[in-house]
């Protein structure tokens, strides 16, 4: 870095300093309702009405397709529609219409995969979409882009990744 950087680094942590001080925000965590069953690496997302789906995952050496979803009003959790293809390490992503895509992990046999699936909460529905050009899984994004369209970049399939998908989202009949 130049020395104008440096200034300008040093100067945006004083004013950060200055404004929140040295003392922790004004927050604090609250403990809410647990999920129906234990799960690591598993995909997350918002749903249109605030609530949160989550879905597939691992634990104890078995990877599910299931998903529940969180209502934050009253800090419960929901079984709802399986996904068809069990997956750990996916990554989710909210659509414009309100459904959510969930993409790539594992399979339950360490088998890296290719398939994305989308879950429909007005039908409760989950469905599978066409196959990347590049099987993936965990430490990859996935960024819903203007035109109804999916980026999918990194991650990894055996080793590190560079390559980029884009998926074009069909739109609600």
């Amino acid at each position: 870095m130049n020395k104008k950087t440096l200034v300008m680094v040093a100067l945006s942590l004083s004013v950060c300093a200055a404004i929140y001080g040295s003392e922790p925000l004004a927050a604090s965590w609250t403990a809410t309702g647990s999920m129906q069953r234990p799960r690591a690496f598993f995909a997350a997302a918002e749903l249109p009405n605030g609530n949160i789906l989550v879905a597939g995952g691992f634990d104890q050496g078995v990877t599910f397709a299931d998903s529940e979803i969180y209502d934050w009003h009253t800090g419960l959790w929901t079984v709802t529609a399986s996904m068809i293809k069990a997956r750990s390490a996916p990554v989710a992503v909210q659509l414009e219409n309100g459904r959510v895509m969930v993409i790539g992990g594992l399979d339950g046999d360490g088998t890296i995969l290719d398939t994305a699936e989308i879950y429909d909460p007005r039908a409760n529905t989950w469905s599978l979409t066409q196959p990347m050009n590049v099987a993936r899984f965990e430490d990859f994004v996935a960024v819903l882009l203007p035109g109804r369209e999916v980026l999918v970049a990194g991650g990894s399939n055996g080793s590190a990744t560079n390559s980029v998908d884009i998926f074009q989202v069909a739109p609600l009949p």
